[in-house]
């Protein structure tokens, strides 16, 4: 019975770990695909292959929504590159379109995974917030001193990572009632050279407002803690953004690891035959030695941004968590044969 109750204990502590695990943030990864779309609003096939995440956290209280009885918007993203540029593609439904109605990109070339308050002391170096409005993209702006130092030339004025943007604007009706639906298109420079790159960090979140202006949600894609911030009353008494908390403005700590895509490597050419002209010499007899037949990796692929209900932390995490419970619980058998 006691070597039963040390199993629960060790079981529930397995399980605490877990949830505090979760709690910190989803844990997504996204994993880029390659290629080379053309920056026109429209979703051409090549982007077929790529990974199509949803928003599906909203921050605020949503008090625009209850007041007025708007629908929801909805937001989804996808992310390519090849040797020069990171693609994203935006789909926006959005049943209170406005014109302060933009989608932020958040990029940490170097992943330094930083809170506000650390940001705030010493910033991550190529750190950069995109905001690019859906409805007008030629009205694109930078983070509002959101930015790393090394996005920032000499003279001030911040780097050119975003070089073309387009969109596409329709009306039409869903389930829910009349929408705009907004396809954007961006690529982004990167300020470090790709080979100088090892990881990158990103988050990605829409701000949504109605057409007085008025913030009706912020639909955020990786962080899934929700703050003390309320669309129309600000923070409580006496708080502010920069107490630590995982917000994306000036926060890297809960940008998702972005891993980019590999150029396909090319089918070598097939070896030439030998030439007619020149016979094989008959006095050294074809090896009898088999072509050494190499198994083929185990390895499996790896796995696609997960999202919503399915959403796992990474699996390093997991197996860390499953081998402590492990050995606590070998831990509390072992005192409770002693005392036996």
């Amino acid at each position: 019975m006691k070597k039963f109750l040390a199993l629960a204990v060790a079981v529930m502590m397995l399980v605490g770990m877990m949830s505090l695990t979760a709690s910190a943030h989803r844990g997504y990864t996204y994993n880029s695909t390659y290629g080379t779309p053309v920056i026109d609003g429209v979703i051409d096939d090549i982007w077929a292959n790529s990974v199509k995440c949803e928003l599906q956290f909203f921050d605020g209280d949503g008090w625009a929504n209850d007041q007025k009885d708007i629908p929801l918007s909805n937001y989804s993203f996808r992310v390519m590159n090849d040797d020069q540029f990171i693609y994203v593609l935006a789909e926006v439904y959005d049943y209170s379109p406005g014109d302060m109605d933009y989608v932020e990109f958040h990029v940490d070339e170097d992943f330094c995974q930083k809170t506000n308050a650390e940001f705030e002391e010493n910033p991550c170096p190529y750190n950069y917030q995109l905001r690019v409005p859906v409805w007008e993209p030629d009205d694109f702006s930078y983070g509002n001193g959101y930015m790393g130092p090394g996005t920032i030339n000499p003279d001030g004025s911040y780097k050119d990572v975003c070089p073309e943007m387009k969109s596409t604007v329709q009306r039409i009706t869903t389930a829910e009632g009349s929408c705009n639906y907004g396809i954007l298109e961006f690529k982004i420079q990167t300020v470090l050279p790709f080979d100088q790159i090892v990881n990158i960090g990103i988050e990605t979140s829409y701000q949504d407002f109605d057409e007085d202006c008025e913030w009706v949600n912020f639909h955020r894609w990786n962080t899934d803690t929700m703050s003390e911030y309320d669309v129309q009353f600000g923070w409580p008494a006496g708080e502010s953004d920069n107490d630590g908390r995982n917000w994306p403005y000036c926060s890297t700590i809960t940008y998702a690891p972005f891993y980019m895509a590999s150029a396909p490597a090319e089918d070598e050419p097939a070896s030439e035959p030998a030439s007619e002209d020149e016979p094989a010499s008959e006095d050294e007899p074809a090896s009898e030695e088999p072509a050494s037949e190499a198994p083929a990796s185990e390895e499996p692929a790896s796995e696609p941004a997960t999202q919503g209900g399915n959403t796992k932390p990474p699996k390093t995490a997991d197996a860390g968590i499953v081998v402590a419970a492990v050995v606590m619980a070998a831990a509390a058998a072992v005192v409770l044969n002693k005392k036996h």
